[in-house]
């Protein structure tokens, strides 16, 4: 099953700003999606250079159905509206089973 995420990265939010250990929440949360099995990682609105390999999305919040278009090929999709430093591997890959559970059920 295929499975990406998109983090909203919107510059006035506190969580943009934030670091740890240097290195911006963002990418923090990139590593761990990835390290889950996100095969693709988008990022909408300010750009994140700690993000290897993740996709920018060009956007200004205003809800445009085409920012979440970008997800439309993916068996799952986890959305993350801030960077969220404290979510371990163990949560994002209990999101991505109930994603696939749900996907399961309706078949």
């Amino acid at each position: 099953m295929s499975q990406c995420a998109l983090i909203y990265n919107h510059k006035e939010d506190f969580a943009s700003q934030a670091e740890i250990l240097s290195r911006p929440l963002c990418g923090c949360l990139a590593t761990t999606l990835r390290a889950c099995g996100c095969q693709a990682i988008y990022i909408a609105g300010e750009p994140c250079p700690a993000c290897d390999g993740a996709e920018w999305i060009e956007t200004d919040f205003s809800g445009t159905p085409s920012v979440f278009s970008t997800l439309s090929g993916f068996d799952t999709a986890l959305v993350f509206f801030e960077s969220l430093p404290a979510l371990t591997r163990a949560t994002v890959g209990k999101l991505l089973a109930a994603g696939t559970a749900l996907l399961a059920d309706e078949h």
